[in-house]
């Protein structure tokens, strides 16, 4: 089976959803001039993966957490236009999660998500 996402060394849990996108990063030149047209200078193109899982311990969320509690990391992950899988560095976005559940032992969380942004 495929591993969706590997966080440096450390194969992430799968996430039940994964949006892939791509932002066009325009220079300050950019921009309409006073005939209306569209003028972009391009400099770059970064990915954005919104990633999203469902319930789960509260250990296996602590671990998921701790892989990507890093300022950046390398992600691999399976790039839909490339058709192929990727290694870039990358950082996360805020990240949340819902209680479901909670005792003296342990508890679920309801869910976890947040983006990785290339650098």
């Amino acid at each position: 089976m495929l591993q969706i996402l590997q966080v440096n060394d450390s194969v992430l849990k799968t996430p039940c959803n994964v949006n892939w996108s791509l932002e066009d990063i325009s220079s300050s030149n950019s921009g309409r001039t006073m005939d209306g047209i569209m003028h972009i200078e391009r400099v770059a193109q970064k990915v954005k993966l919104s990633c999203s899982w469902n319930a789960m311990p509260f250990s296996e969320a602590s671990v998921l957490l701790k892989n990507v509690n890093q300022p950046t990391f390398n992600l691999t992950y399976f790039d839909v236009m490339q058709n192929a899988l990727r290694t870039a560095r990358f950082y996360v976005g805020p990240r949340s999660t819902s209680y479901l559940w909670v005792w003296d032992s342990g508890g679920y969380v309801k869910n976890v998500s947040f983006d990785f942004i290339e650098v």
